[in-house]
C-alpha cells in the first residue's frame, strides 16, 4: 500500500503487482513507468478499503503516506496469504505498526541502513508468520533522526545474527 519506486522495483521481481496510492502527484509520476504486470490505482476517499478488492497477497509492502501507515499495516494483516510476508518500510518511525504485527503473531526481522535520498539510518522490517522463531532479545528499532534524538543508536547493528536467534543445537 503506497506506490512509488518500490512499486517499480517489485514489478521487476514479481509476476504481478497491485499498488494502491492516495497521492495524485506520485500516481502521475509512477503510473506511466509501470510495466504490463503492474497495476496502480488512485484511491483518495476509501484508500484503506481498497485492499479488500484484490484477494490475498504473497507480499504486502506498506510504504503509504504518514497519515495512513499504521492503518495500512492493520488493514494488510487480513490480506496476506498463509506463508506470505508483510514488509513495513521505515518501521523505526512507526513502532505502533510493528507492535501490532508482533501482537498478531508475526516475527519481525529488521534491516538497518541508509535509505535513498536521506542522510540517516532507517529500518525496513519483514514480518513472517509461518517462519516464526523465538528471539533471545526483544529490542526493536529506535526512532530515526526524523522522529527523535536517538536516531544514531547502533548497538543492535553490531550483535551477530546468531546471538539474536534462539536455535536449539
Amino acid at each position: 500500500m503506497g506506490g512509488g519506486n518500490s512499486t517499480l522495483y517489485w514489478a521487476r521481481q514479481a509476476k504481478s503487482v497491485i499498488s494502491i496510492e492516495d497521492d495524485e502527484k506520485w500516481f502521475s509520476v509512477i503510473k506511466p513507468q509501470l510495466p504490463d504486470n503492474a497495476k496502480m490505482f488512485l484511491c483518495n476517499e476509501f484508500y484503506l478499503n481498497q485492499i479488500k478488492n484484490y484477494g490475498l497477497f504473497d507480499i504486502i509492502f506498506v510504504d503509504s503516506d504518514d497519515k495512513f501507515r499504521v492503518q495500512s499495516t492493520i488493514a494488510s494483516v487480513d490480506h496476506v496469504r498463509e506463508g506470505g510476508m508483510i514488509i513495513l518500510d521505515n518501521s523505526d518511525m512507526y513502532p505502533q505498526a510493528a507492535e501490532f504485527l508482533r501482537g498478531k503473531g508475526f516475527t519481525q526481522i529488521d534491516f538497518f541502513g541508509f535509505a535513498p535520498q536521506v542522510s540517516y539510518v532507517s529500518v525496513t522490517s519483514i514480518f513472517f508468520k509461518i517462519l516464526n522463531f523465538p528471539m533471545k532479545y526483544q529490542k526493536r528499532p529506535v526512532f530515526s533522526h526524523a522522529r527523535g534524538v536517538t536516531w544514531d543508536r547502533t548497538e543492535l547493528m553490531h550483535i551477530p545474527l546468531k546471538d539474536f536467534l534462539s536455535v536449539s543445537e
